[in-house]
């Protein structure tokens, strides 16, 4: 989850590309999805926070969107902010069983079209 681990010191802005690199070195044609954050309740009384979020999410769009246009053809994105985080989470943030388990059946078509396309 480096979006949410990421820290203050803009580490996922020198770490994604970073390791992106480094997958590429040893293997060129493995899948990636960059996953972004999931909503936060937050977001929605902490405006500093909320921005923050909203340019993580726009930087590792724009990561996955640069490496596309570069030829990546393995490299792919998926806006977390659509999973549900509702009554999934313990406390906002950190999923249950129930959040990991929406997570999973969110995930499970986007994974299988990767899966489609590098398999082809």
């Amino acid at each position: 989850d480096v979006e949410d681990n990421a820290g203050p010191e803009n580490l996922l802005e020198k770490n994604l590309p970073v390791f992106l690199d480094a997958i590429r070195e040893t293997a060129p044609r493995l899948p990636v999805l960059i996953m972004s954050g999931a909503r936060q309740p937050r977001e929605i009384w902490d405006a500093v926070f909320r921005q923050k979020k909203c340019s993580w999410h726009d930087f590792q769009l724009m990561e996955a969107t640069r490496r596309q246009e570069e030829g990546d053809a393995h490299i792919y994105f998926f806006d977390g902010r659509l999973l549900a985080m509702n009554d999934a989470t313990v406390d906002g943030v950190h999923r249950t069983d129930l959040g990991f388990f929406e997570t999973a059946r969110t995930l499970l078509p986007v994974l299988r079209d990767i899966i489609a396309i590098s398999s082809a």
